[in-house]
């Protein structure tokens, strides 16, 4: 579980081209490290903020126009690397 919350914060870090359903995934990653206290407390409230911002038409109503389903994929991971880029590693004692 360690291991894919590492691998949460990196793919949120670093993706350039993601799927809604994915991006999901891995903010309930982040936000279960937030729980587990292994992220600062305000990446839950960022995880969860995320979880609507990342929906189809929340990334086309920013964008201000109609939206291929590949183009949001981009827009989509283009915030979530805003967004996470100084997320640090994932804390774990011992």
């Amino acid at each position: 579980l360690i291991d894919k919350m590492s691998r949460a914060v990196g793919g949120l870090k670093s993706c350039h081209l993601i799927q809604s359903s994915e991006a999901m995934d891995l903010l309930s990653l982040i936000r279960l490290a937030a729980d587990f206290k292994m992220l600062p407390d305000p990446y839950r409230s960022l995880a969860d903020r995320m979880f609507i911002e990342i929906q189809p038409g929340h990334v086309q109503l920013s964008a201000g126009k109609p939206v291929e389903p590949r183009d949001r994929d981009y827009l989509r991971a283009k915030l979530l690397r805003q967004k996470f880029t100084k997320t640090p590693m994932i804390k774990v004692d011992g």
